[in-house]
């Protein structure tokens, strides 16, 4: 007995190599996964809107500047199994790959609408003018045919962002604004 106890023991650490989500915490208004590098915040905003967070390190300090009203939240569960997390409103689940920590959006009828590229999320430390900051990169698999729409106001004529990469920083004449709308 002693002998499948050490083995099980030692196998152990072999079934967590490669798991990218380290563990979550369901909240009363959020889902908090730990990831290998960083942390995940998904928040139920309503029955189909998911407002997704992530960080190096999220501190609570911070004051909230966007949602400055209180909301009634929708209810929402967190089921999981050996290779993804849940969440889920009446109107759609949020998968969340434990491997990869990849995201990907079902509607209620399952259908999956949206689905962020395995490691399509970056965040990689910079400098501009000796000021420490980060860049963020953010991929996405997109359906033939699907239209995307957003990202801010710019001067190049392209109302379909779909496939065209896309910087988003502040200038003169451009305003960069970190919202994405598909036609779906």
């Amino acid at each position: 007995m002693k002998q499948i106890t050490i083995l099980f023991v030692l196998l152990i650490p072999a079934f967590c190599i490669g798991q990218v989500v380290k563990g979550y915490k369901k909240q009363n208004d959020k889902v908090v996964i730990t990831l290998d590098k960083g942390e995940l915040h998904l928040s139920p905003l309503t029955e189909n809107t998911v407002r997704v967070q992530y960080g190096l390190e999220m501190k609570s300090q911070i004051p909230e500047l966007v949602f400055t009203s209180k909301v009634k939240l929708p209810d929402f569960k967190v089921s999981e199994s050996n290779s993804k997390l849940e969440i889920t409103t009446s109107r759609m689940t949020v998968i969340v790959d434990r491997k990869s920590g990849a995201l990907s959006y079902r509607n209620s009828q399952g259908k999956v609408f949206l689905s962020e590229k395995p490691e399509g999320r970056i965040f990689k430390p910079s400098s501009v003018q000796g000021e420490s900051c980060h860049i963020v990169e953010q991929g996405f698999n997109s359906s033939p045919g699907e239209y995307l729409f957003g990202t801010g106001q710019f001067q190049d004529g392209h109302l379909n962002i779909k496939g065209l990469p896309r910087r988003l920083t502040q200038v003169n004449t451009q305003i960069a604004i970190p919202f994405i709308m598909s036609s779906y």
